[in-house]
């Protein structure tokens, strides 16, 4: 988070660069200058949340996790003492840190949104405890010490002090026609949704900045507006001036004709500046560096991730990565067909585990059940039938027509403590045919389907487990790489935890692997062996990968 939050502030520190540009392109050109503070306020939260939330393609996404070097400098456990339980916590002082300031975070938008509050309420009290009269003509309020301002967005109030009574009549019509040019211009609008903007993001401090050449902008762009009318610059700046010197002492909550010196001195060079003979072609150059500095915010790469959330991966619990064994995976991708399995064939709990449960099932194209038979075999290890087989046993049971394709599938159906023995299921899909229950619980076919939509992330997330793991093992062989003809070997607990890794010559034979890992491991009794990764190191090599999953 804390990256994204700096990635996010230089973003708005160039927006209002670009800004500063485009304000004194706009003073030179004579045309409105708070377009380009709003512009960059906006620029300022949409470029940090298109960059981090848009889509991006596949092809680069997969390179970004197969190929990015380590990040975590983990020790490797060495190739002596056993530690079965070392649970990988991913990056854990890094989310310590982001729940600190996600915290923060939110302490701050309530400390802006309290202080904001407690302004527009002084303001309103100011309102109510006013006196509404009319003064140059229009319907005022009167206050004791707020003003000159705008209030309200739907029914906008213009506020004035009660020291405008000490002005002349021609300079009060002064000060009433700015403030009639606020309200049909809608300003109080731009200023109510800039503090929105600093109530969510109130951390951002160029923002804040961004809020201040705002309001200075709106008042400019409010002066041209009223020395178009009927007024000359001199006397409409001495007004400027003397309100200034009558409200000096007063305590202005939302200030409008009132500002700093600073701000004030910078209003009145702005309206007396003349035209000069440079000032065409110094306008297309300050505009064409305002468009340049935009682009280049643009352009700026933002940190992985989201900036409220921890990173989390498909396979992962509580944030620490897993590699899952392939009959893990198969499990959770057919979860929804262990819940139909519960569901229509409850007996396959009750039987004899020495033997093997084949259940064939046909289901519509929703996925609803529509025929089921259950049947028990010798295990599958000692008796394996064969695939043609086992589809005319589907069509003879089923009498289902010879083109439906049945798919063949072996869960271990651990979450139905079924027991050691693996499941055989059958599961054929005719579209056509009537489900048995709607109501019943579907097969997620997805998982038949295995369209981009489906597969892509579960292959992008994958990818990214085995790097964080190999980065746990042995973060030089992302670094620098594997020597030639060398391979990491990871074991892994039966629920895809890091346990242990090292170096080896390279061993193509599981059962040779198998033993390799358990003479490292006393005790230890491996189930599951995989071979291969799609991550590779810093030079764009393979990392070749022994996974070795222990025994439930």
């Amino acid at each position: 988070m804390l990256k994204w939050m700096l990635y996010a502030t230089l973003v708005a520190a160039l927006a209002g660069l670009a800004a500063v540009a485009w304000e004194r392109a706009a003073s030179l050109g004579r045309f409105p200058s708070r377009w380009a503070w709003v512009a960059a306020m906006a620029l300022s939260v949409s470029i940090p949340l298109i960059q981090t939330f848009a889509p991006v393609p596949v092809s680069e996404r997969i390179l970004e996790v197969v190929g990015a070097p380590a990040v975590t400098n983990f020790d490797a456990m060495g190739s002596s003492g056993v530690s079965i339980q070392a649970p990988l916590i991913q990056n854990v002082g890094t989310q310590a840190i982001d729940q600190w300031l996600g915290a923060l975070w939110l302490c701050l938008s309530a400390a802006a949104s309290i202080m904001f509050a407690l302004g527009l309420h002084a303001v309103r009290r100011e309102q109510r405890l006013g006196e509404v009269t009319v003064v140059a003509g229009h319907q005022v309020v009167i206050t004791e010490s707020i003003g000159p301002a705008v209030v309200g967005l739907m029914n906008p109030v213009i506020l004035v002090p009660g020291w405008i009574r000490q002005m002349s009549a021609r300079q009060r019509e002064m000060v009433i026609a700015h403030e009639l040019q606020h309200v049909r211009a809608k300003d109080q609008w731009l200023i109510g949704a800039a503090i929105g903007v600093l109530i969510v993001f109130p951390w951002n401090l160029a923002l804040w900045w961004h809020l201040k050449k705002l309001r200075l902008a709106i008042e400019l762009d409010c002066d041209r507006r009223v020395l178009r009318t009927r007024f000359e610059a001199g006397e409409y700046g001495q007004v400027l001036v003397d309100a200034a010197s009558l409200g000096a002492h007063d305590r202005v909550v939302v200030p409008a004709l009132i500002e700093s010196a600073s701000s004030l001195e910078k209003r009145i060079r702005s309206m007396l500046r003349s035209r000069g003979a440079h000032d065409k072609p110094l306008t297309a150059l300050l505009a064409l560096a305002s468009m340049a500095i935009c682009a280049s915010a643009a352009a700026l790469d933002p940190p992985a991730g989201r900036p409220w959330t921890p990173h989390r991966t498909a396979g992962s619990v509580d944030g620490v990565p897993r590699v899952l064994s392939p009959q893990k995976e198969l499990e959770l991708q057919w979860q929804s067909l262990v819940e139909v399995l519960a569901h229509f064939e409850p007996g396959m709990l009750n039987t004899d585990r020495s033997k093997t449960p084949f259940v064939f099932i046909a289901a519509d194209k929703d996925g609803r059940v529509v025929r089921h038979h259950l049947e028990f075999r010798p295990a599958w290890q000692d008796n394996p039938i064969p695939s043609d087989e086992l589809q005319n046993m589907f069509v003879e049971l089923l009498g289902q027509p010879a083109a439906t394709t049945p798919l063949f599938l072996q869960l271990s159906l651990a979450s139905m403590r079924f027991g050691p023995n693996p499941a055989m299921v059958i599961l054929g899909v005719n579209p056509g045919a009537t489900a048995l229950d709607a109501a019943a619980p579907a097969i997620d076919l997805s998982a038949i389907q295995r369209d981009r939509r489906w597969l892509e992330p579960l292959l992008i997330d994958k990818t990214n487990n085995e790097r964080l793991m190999i980065e746990r093992a042995d973060p030089a062989a992302l670094n620098v790489g594997l020597a030639k003809g060398t391979e990491l070997w990871i074991a892994l607990s039966a629920e895809g935890q890091f346990v242990r890794g090292g170096r080896r010559n390279i061993i193509a034979d599981p059962n040779e692997s198998r033993h390799f890992v358990e003479n490292a491991l006393p005790g230890a009794h491996i189930g599951d062996i995989a071979r291969g990764t799609a991550v590779r190191d810093a030079k764009g090599n393979r990392v070749t990968v022994a996974w070795h999953w222990l025994q439930q």
